[in-house]
């Protein structure tokens, strides 16, 4: 279904890192060190999330990278968009992004999946916009652990029920 690319996954990491670390700042090959991540391509995600704005560098021996903001302001929602673009479920919604006769599917006018599809995609992406990088970070799970709600929201329960009953297949006649 939904799968983020090598960049975004390294980005994240390298994110969560730096929000652990609470304004220190930290070297692309420590976090390299710490997870198994070549550290040229480490390097590489950290220079583009530094042209971004959402970390910033520091030249020199001691250099190294911290978040631009802090880890409650940046939004996963806001990573995975600066990094890969909108996530999509369906060619259709691929081939929108590339074609410029986007919405020229031979299927669209009668497309049984086009609306559950889509709203599949708005709570996934609603919840990428609420969660941020404190909320996965170490800080973020001390203050759950002390009683502070969990911040990924929930799948609407209507929704959930549409998606679980929903099955291009369950439309066959059954035996």
């Amino acid at each position: 279904m939904l799968q983020l690319t090598k960049k975004t996954e390294y980005g994240l990491i390298a994110l969560i890192h730096l929000a652990d670390r609470e304004g220190q700042i930290v070297s692309a090959r420590e976090i390299a060190a710490h997870y198994p991540v070549p550290k040229r391509l480490m390097a590489e995600v950290l220079k583009e999330l530094c042209q971004k704005e959402l970390v910033h560098s520091t030249r020199g021996a001691t250099g190294g990278y911290m978040l631009a903001r802090p880890a409650y302001a940046i939004t996963l929602g806001e990573v995975v968009r600066v990094l890969e673009g909108m996530p999509t479920l369906t060619s259709c919604e691929s081939l929108a992004l590339f074609r410029s006769d986007a919405g020229t599917c031979d299927v669209e006018p009668v497309c049984p999946i086009r609306s559950p599809i889509q709203r599949v995609r708005g709570a996934i992406w609603a919840v990428l916009q609420k969660t941020t990088l404190q909320d996965m970070s170490r800080a973020g799970a001390r203050a759950r652990v002390d009683g502070a709600a969990d911040p990924l929201v929930p799948i609407e329960p209507a929704l959930a029920a549409e998606v679980r009953h929903f099955s291009p297949l369950s439309r066959r006649p059954r035996p």
